[in-house]
């Protein structure tokens, strides 16, 4: 079989992918090259998890989608329990213990306009998930002067993201956590960052995407009585930190356990960290 390698996470190449609610194969997906989404990266997306040919927080993904879209004018033309059916059925038909499932909304062909949506793409693949192992004992991060230019939405503009993870392969890191001008940390290139600080959490609260998984380890987390706040927070409470770890929808909760070359509290997964990776499992 074969893999394609991205960090610590291999992708085998998609079979089965579902355009505008049509099962094809791979070869058999088309799409305009005057579809706004190639033209202007004018278009929306969702990350999922699937395990066992089960999907992740369905629900909540698909109303960060409707969002997604309603900020940009983008139609919906599909109720959002149909596209979370064909995410699941995308699923059941490539066969994947583990999977990745994408989920895009463009505005479609549209000429010049972009306050009118008459016909919109939806595109759903799935590639098999393998994530090495290791990077729950800990992942190295740098730090970048960067931010995301709509935080409101999850668009498939991502430049700035993709200009940072080409650093980030160069450098052979886990990931890019994001600060703005004022020193501010935000977000990683892929995911939301936490710190454990004086035995607080903390988390962002400005400026940053609103990560399902972030949401859940809030909850979870508050459930458990752990003390924990969204603020805001600068790059210095960063380096001071005890412990630091990220979160999305593919790997869940990882610990960072060198920030710019650095050792991290103990250089592993600190208790904080561990104990949520616990509970979330």
């Amino acid at each position: 079989m074969n893999f394609v390698n991205s960090g610590f996470i291999c992708y085998t190449p998609r079979m089965i992918a579902c355009l505008n609610g049509k099962f094809l194969p791979k070869n058999k997906v088309l799409i305009s090259a005057f579809d706004h989404g190639f033209l202007y990266g004018d278009a929306v997306f969702e990350t999922l998890r699937a395990d066992n040919g089960k999907l992740a927080d369905v629900e909540q993904h698909m109303k960060r989608l409707q969002k997604s879209a309603n900020f940009l004018g983008i139609k919906l033309e599909w109720p959002l329990s149909e596209i979370g059916k064909w995410a699941e059925e995308t699923v059941k038909l490539n066969k994947f213990k583990t999977s990745r499932v994408r989920i895009t909304v463009s505005r479609g062909e549209n000429d010049f306009d972009f306050n009118s949506c008459k016909s919109p793409t939806l595109l759903i693949h799935c590639d098999e998930l393998i994530i090495a192992p290791e990077i729950y004992g800990g992942i190295e991060a740098i730090t970048m002067t960067l931010g995301r230019s709509m935080p409101e939405v999850k668009s498939t503009n991502l430049l700035p993201m993709i200009w940072a993870q080409r650093k980030v392969d160069k450098k052979k890191v886990g990931e890019v956590i994001m600060v703005d001008n004022d020193g501010f940390v935000r977000e990683g290139v892929t995911a939301n960052v936490f710190i454990v600080k004086n035995g607080v959490i903390h988390t962002p609260e400005h400026d940053v995407l609103a990560g399902v998984v972030r949401d859940k380890v809030i909850k979870l987390a508050q459930k458990d009585e752990m003390e924990i706040e969204k603020r805001d927070f600068k790059i210095e409470d960063l380096f001071e930190a005890e412990e630091i770890f990220l979160t999305n929808s593919v790997k869940l909760i990882v610990p960072v356990n060198k920030l710019n070359g650095k050792k991290v509290g103990n250089g592993g997964a600190g208790a904080v960290t561990k104990k949520l990776m616990e509970i979330y499992e």
